[in-house]
């Protein structure tokens, strides 16, 4: 890992060593007066706007340029700005997940590059076995093939079509602004987590730190999460019960008992897809689990506001749900998921694709038959790649492998100003949601 301060620049440049990650950060020294802010502003916009690499970007920036800068084009950013480049798509969701009050921007997607799409790789220290390393690169670059072959093609549908296809492992550019205390809770989370990539990006945020303060990492959230969900796997039934023909509807509902709806999404990673039988807890479970809370932060899990809209939805959806700051928790992204019961399905059902794919039969044909053979090549590298690796870390890269189409639970909380905000929404489930909202409260009709 090299840091490099370039003074010249106004910037820090961190980046690994290692080919598996290719991860690369940029992070923007600049001071609190408007013309440093106004150049930030130019940096980030030209990050998720252009081809152009971050260096050459900060190269080239004249004073003109930043000062030219209409003021609809600003960006609500904090003291600490990083564009972070090759971040996966799978953490950049689970980053906009946990962490609502931190600017986290994608570049946009037409700047994904054909010729160097990159994706995360096997370390061999994670896994020496070569056979199980490449075929896991196989259903990777699969997948991609999938889906340039579908963008390419002219019309702007295709292009949005074509995202269903794209792997969770594929990486893209990212900028991330954020205050110094959540950069340093960002910085825990990482350093804490069981996956090897987050270790790698919380080590190298570290390093950035490092030029102004000491880290010291803080698992107790962690642990605290790790001891609720042993003590509640005795309360929670052992099957699931997927309704499939009803996974496209939605349920909302006012929340009335806060404990129970915590539980709730306890229990949603051990049966990420329905518990057969309803949780029970008594006096004492709610004793026990309050002693353990009382030791440390449950985080984003006890994430709550005066409602609930829940359901399934594809990743695709997931991610405008996300862009839109919306409170959203998803029990895939998360370290404790059981990713063996989230895949307990039929091929056919682990994928939702557009509404708009009923304009093409033929592509909508095509395109099922390679979410299908990408499912059982998943579940296929998922059994036999336990045999050479840690299960843990056979479980991150099977997420690396997952489609954005990939369709999954999720609890979104919301408040009177968000469901109002969702109501005015052009998000593609926006209709459906306002029946529910009015069939609920006649303050919600459209």
């Amino acid at each position: 890992m090299k840091l490099i301060q370039r003074k010249d620049l106004h910037i820090e440049d961190i980046r690994t060593d290692e080919y598996w990650n290719r991860l690369r950060i940029f992070s923007i020294l600049g001071k609190e007066d408007y013309e440093s802010k106004l150049r930030t502003h130019y940096i980030i916009r030209q990050s998720l706007y252009t081809k152009t690499t971050v260096l050459n970007i900060c190269k080239g920036c004249k004073i003109n340029d930043w000062k030219e800068l209409p003021l609809d084009d600003l960006y609500e950013v904090s003291n600490r700005t990083y564009i972070v480049d090759n971040i996966p798509i799978y953490t950049f969701l689970k980053l906009s997940s946990i962490y609502s009050d931190i600017f986290l921007k994608l570049r946009d997607w037409k700047y994904l590059n054909r010729d160097s799409s990159y994706f995360v790789r096997i370390p061999t220290e994670v896994c020496e076995h070569m056979e199980i390393r490449k075929e896991y690169e196989n259903i990777q670059l699969e997948s991609i093939r999938n889906y340039w072959s579908v963008a390419k093609r002219k019309g702007s549908d295709y292009k949005e079509l074509a995202l269903s296809l794209l792997p969770l492992g594929i990486q893209h550019r990212a900028v991330l602004s954020t205050t110094l205390n959540s950069n340093i809770e960002l910085t825990n989370s990482l350093l804490c987590s069981d996956m090897v990539l987050d270790n790698q990006l919380g080590d190298m945020f570290e390093n950035l730190l490092k030029t102004d303060m000491e880290v010291t990492p803080d698992c107790t959230k962690r642990l605290t999460t790790k001891k609720i969900l042993e003590y509640l796997k005795d309360c929670v039934s052992e099957n699931q019960s997927f309704d499939f023909d009803n996974s496209e509807l939605f349920k909302f509902e006012y929340i009335t008992d806060m404990v129970e709806q915590v539980f709730t999404n306890f229990e949603m990673l051990i049966n990420p897809l329905g518990s057969k039988d309803e949780l029970e807890f008594d006096y004492e479970d709610q004793l026990s689990i309050g002693k353990i809370i009382k030791k440390g932060d449950i985080g984003h899990l006890g994430f709550q506001k005066g409602s609930a809209l829940s359901g399934f939805l594809p990743l695709t959806d997931i991610f405008e749900i996300l862009v839109n700051n919306y409170t959203i928790y998803i029990p895939l992204l998360s370290d404790f998921i059981n990713i063996d019961k989230e895949l307990e399905r039929k091929d056919s059902q682990c994928y939702l694709l557009p509404e708009s794919i009923k304009k093409y039969p033929e592509l909508k044909k095509d395109m099922n038959k390679d979410l299908m053979d990408t499912y059982t090549n998943i579940k296929s590298w998922r059994k036999k790649s336990k045999e050479h690796m840690s299960d843990e870390m056979s479980k991150e890269f099977t997420r690396y492998l997952l489609p954005l189409s990939h369709m999954t639970k999720f609890n979104m909380y919301l408040d009177i100003k968000d469901i109002f905000n969702l109501k005015n929404s052009n998000l593609n489930y926006s209709e459906q949601w306002n029946k529910l909202f009015f069939q609920k409260d006649p303050l919600f009709k459209k």
